[in-house]
């Protein structure tokens, strides 16, 4: 897990006119997310996520927001308990939210390259793009190796930059990123080898058999 959990990443403080900063109902949605994130189980985490991602376009700093949902989607799709089928669309959505956060930090990243927006992080935004290169390599091995293969570059090239702004973030978890994403493309997968079963009830093989 993160080094701060994901009910700690609420706003500091309130405000007394919609002129100084957000408005109320946006307050109170940070407030709710705040709380379900502290309940922990999957469906409080899921509906936190949607609360701060609903709050995070009202704030003056949508990243605020945006973090902690990104942390809240990263937990369910890692739980030991998650449901297979809903991991994919929480990964997509962490790295969605992580992404976001890194363009309300540095709005240049929309118009120009990812490599160049990537290169212009800093200190501020490292784990908003951590998170990100985690959920999509979620994301990648829940689509298979193709896909893995596909989205290698730009997830090393994330968890590098990673490595050097925040080196201890999440226990050294970019350089162990690093590693599982290195190996998970070093090796293809086997195919499966054949049985003699399989080849007698292949039906190619009754044919040619057939056939000579």
């Amino acid at each position: 897990m993160l080094d701060a959990g994901v009910a700690d990443a609420g706003l500091d403080a309130g405000v007394s006119s919609a002129d100084a900063g957000p408005r109320l109902e946006v307050l109170a949605l940070v407030s709710r997310a705040e709380a379900k994130a502290r309940e922990g189980d999957p469906a409080s985490l899921a509906e936190a996520a949607r609360l701060w991602e609903e709050a995070a376009p009202g704030l003056p700093d949508p990243e605020r927001a945006l973090l902690p949902a990104g942390r809240a989607r990263r937990e369910r799709a890692q739980r030991p308990d998650a449901v297979a089928e809903e991991v994919p669309a929480d990964a997509e959505a962490c790295a969605a939210d992580a992404w976001g956060g890194i363009v309300a930090v540095d709005p240049e990243a929309r118009k120009g390259s990812r490599g160049e927006a990537i290169a212009r992080v800093g200190p501020a935004a490292a784990e908003l793009l951590y998170l990100e290169a985690v959920c999509k390599g979620i994301l990648a091995r829940t689509r298979g190796f193709t896909q893995l293969v596909e989205e290698r570059r730009e997830i090393i090239e994330s968890l590098e930059r990673v490595a050097q702004l925040a080196p201890d973030l999440d226990d050294a978890g970019a350089e162990r990123e690093l590693g599982r994403a290195r190996t998970s493309c070093s090796v293809r997968p086997k195919r499966r080898s054949r049985s003699p079963e399989d080849r007698r009830t292949d039906p190619r093989a009754r044919s040619a058999f057939r056939a000579s």
